[in-house]
């Protein structure tokens, strides 16, 4: 069962790397059609004057904060149920969010887009923002039960 578990979180985390590194690999055309077609969609949903004061510039970043918030809460996801041999050590759930940041920023250079040492640090953010909440949770979880 362990060896499963293991198995899906990898399938799980590789899958949003791909996504991630992917999305990379687009030239600007194609991600700013994406932008475009995301901010059109979110301006449909809330309304165009909450849409233009909320998101408008900063549509790209959320996209990347959220990306590597969501691999982080799978990194630790990972580490919080996984037992044994399979479980990852806590030094590659700190280096997996930058590792895969850096690998994401220099793929850009591929599709002849920006890379950026700030969004380097967004996603390094983001990664610890959704680890920490899993984690987080976890803990809170843990201490109400043995509270009853």
């Amino acid at each position: 069962m362990r060896e499963k578990k293991a198995v899906l979180w990898w399938v799980i985390i590789g899958v949003t790397m791909l996504l991630i590194w992917g999305l990379s690999l687009f030239g600007r055309e194609m991600s700013t059609a994406q932008s475009d077609a995301v901010q059109g969609f979110l301006g449909s949903l809330f309304g165009e004057w909450i849409y233009e004061t909320l998101f408008y510039q900063n549509i790209r970043k959320v996209a990347h904060f959220a990306e590597y918030a969501l691999l982080g809460a799978e990194w630790a996801g990972y580490r919080l149920t996984v037992r044994g041999a399979r479980r990852p050590p806590r030094w590659l759930l700190l280096a997996a969010g930058p590792l895969t940041a850096v690998c994401d920023e220099a793929l850009q250079f591929i599709s002849a887009r920006a890379p950026m040492v700030a969004d380097v640090l967004l996603d390094c953010g983001g990664y610890a923002c959704g680890a920490a909440v899993v984690l987080g949770v976890s803990r809170l979880l843990k201490k109400y039960s043995a509270a009853k």
